[in-house]
This record gives structure tokens, sequence and C-alpha cells, in this order.
């Protein structure tokens, strides 16, 4: 199956001039993420060397429109893996999620493909410089599916006579997708890795063997799951090379605001600055970029302020401003 291209810079059966894409995909609820990603990516001049390809899931022409001068690729996209009808049912946006394991199917033609979900923003360059160096051997660089300060991220159940049982991520949607007792035993406790941000060169082995254990998994399980699953069994059952991110390459916790600069911090020694914040499970953030959160600096005092990337109003074109941003401030 193909994807329609609704606009490129460049024949994605040709060999591009630039090495590496950037590659995400949204609809028309996520445009303004979309547009703001763009931004954070396009605002520095270390970009000028990367494309930037899309994936519309569900978007509407008019928004497509928008998009066109500022993605190098922007295509349709389509179901990569066979699911009912009844699976579909006007969930288009899941094709995002669908899509990561084929991202050399959408954009052929690129060296190297790194995903950003649309709902996260580049916030310091280094990020995406040390993406691409975790990837440089061959390896999938990827971080884990977790906020580094938190808990191990599972659910644990404590049932009569003091006895706990813990669920983790990966038994779960092993679980969901009847797989074999033997792989829950085998890869049940493996720390969930976050799929929201990765990078894999076009000719890794991964995509095979990723793309291979989505569509296994997907046969009766979720999409919303399996597509991590899928990069977990990768690495530990196929025993691909991987190279972990550090959390600040795919940040999902509260940051430090360091007053001043405005910068985004870990919060925690040393201090890294954020280099990717991703808006991951908080829709508040996400749907209003008018709401606000209470961020600390490291003087311990509170500050009002957002997580979404911050626009410049006077380099916003006034279309983006009316058609994105309809009740914005932007």
């Amino acid at each position: 199956m193909c994807s329609d291209t609704l606009y490129t810079q460049d024949s994605p059966m040709n060999r591009h001039q630039n090495r590496v894409t950037i590659v995400t995909a949204a609809d028309d609820r996520y445009a303004p993420l979309l547009y703001e990603l763009i931004r954070s990516i396009r605002d520095k001049p270390e970009s000028a060397g990367i494309d930037i390809s899309v994936i519309a899931t569900g978007m509407s022409q008019a928004v497509a429109e928008l998009f066109s001068g500022l993605a190098d690729n922007l295509v349709d996209g389509y179901w990569t893996i066979k699911i009912s009808k009844w699976r579909m049912r006007n969930r288009e946006w899941l094709q995002g999620r669908a899509a990561k394991p084929y991202l050399p199917d959408y954009f052929p033609g690129y060296e190297t493909y790194l995903w950003i979900d649309a709902d996260a923003w580049v916030a310091d360059w280094r990020a995406i410089e040390l993406i691409l160096e975790g990837c440089r051997d061959g390896s999938l660089a990827m971080g884990y599916d977790e906020v580094d300060t938190g808990f191990y991220p599972g659910r644990l159940t404590w049932y009569p006579g003091g006895v706990p049982v813990i669920q983790t991520y990966c038994m779960k949607h092993l679980r969901r997708s009847h797989m074999p007792r033997k792989l829950l035993k085998e890869i049940g406790m493996a720390r969930p890795l976050n799929s929201g941000v990765f990078a894999l060169r076009a000719d890794a082995e991964h995509w095979v063997s990723i793309q291979h254990h989505f569509e296994t998994l997907t046969r009766r399980g979720r999409i919303f799951g399996s597509n991590q699953l899928a990069y977990v069994m990768a690495v530990h059952l196929d025993n691909l090379p991987f190279n972990r991110l550090p959390a600040w390459c795919n940040f999902m916790g509260d940051p430090i605001l360091e007053t001043g600069t405005q910068r985004l911090l870990m919060p925690h020694l040393p201090h890294e600055p954020v280099g990717i914040m991703h808006l991951s499970n908080r829709d508040k953030l996400r749907y209003n970029p008018h709401a606000r959160i209470t961020l600390h600096d490291l003087a311990g005092q509170t500050h009002d302020s957002t997580l979404r990337y911050p626009l410049d109003p006077e380099n916003t074109p006034e279309e983006i401003r009316t058609r994105l941003y309809p009740m914005s401030e932007y």
C-alpha cells in the first residue's frame, strides 16, 4: 500500500539532498501542537540540514494547506496493518502510532529517521544531536517510558493475606495480545520504552523486527500499547542494538524554571536543560494554549507558567493565528 503525497519539496522516491528527516503525525486537533513543534525546530539554525516530514492522520485539506510550506514532506496516513472497519471507526489518529515502524516506507530515500510526537517540542538542540549520535552505529536510540524521578511503571495489587501482585506495562499488553506465557516470563518485567522520540537508520535491521512484532501483537491486541511493546521485543527478544536516551531527550515530568533565561531544567542535579519537552498525558496543556501550571525555580519560588513552545507573535503568520489559534493569545 502506498500513501498519497499531498505536498513534497522533492519526489519521495529520489534520494533527498538532506540525509536526515524528523517525522511526526497530526490531525486537525493536534495542528497547533504540530506548528509549535515545527517552529521549535526551524527557529534553531542547526536544523538547516534536516528535513521535516508530516503524516496527516485525518487532517482536513484546509489545515494541510497551512503546512504545505512548513514541512518538506506532507503525506496522508494509511493503515499499515490489517485492521477491521470496527477497529478503525473514525480513529485515523491511530494511524500515526501504526506508522512508526514503517517510516522508510512513508518517506523513502533518507539515511536516518528521527520521530518526535507532535505533542512534544525541541527546547535544546543538544537532544537532537545526541539522538542522532545514538543511532549512528545502527542502534535504536530511544528512552524509557517513564519519568526518571518517579516510580517503576506498573500497578501493584494487594490480595488477602498480604500477597502482592504486580502488573507491568509489558505484562498488560502481552496479555491483551494473547501472547504465550513464555513471553510473559521472558519480558514481562522489562522496562517499557517510549516511542514518542526515537531514531533509526534506514538500513537498521530493527525495522523488520519491529514490524513483525507489531503486526503479531495487533492481530488481537490494541494498537495503543502494542506499538511500544514491539520495540521492547526487538531489543529484548531479538537482541538488537539499543542506545538508551537520557530522560532530558524526552521529558514528560514537571521541569524547573530557570528565571531570566526562562529555560526548562531537569528537576534533579545537575539540572540539565530539557532537550525535548513532551506533553504526554497532559490534555489540559495540549488542547488549551492558555492553560497554565505552577513551576518552581532553583530557589524554590513558584511561577505561573506553561509547558507549550513560546511562539513569537511577530513571527507567527496571521493565517496561522486565525486558523489554528482562533481563541488564542498568539
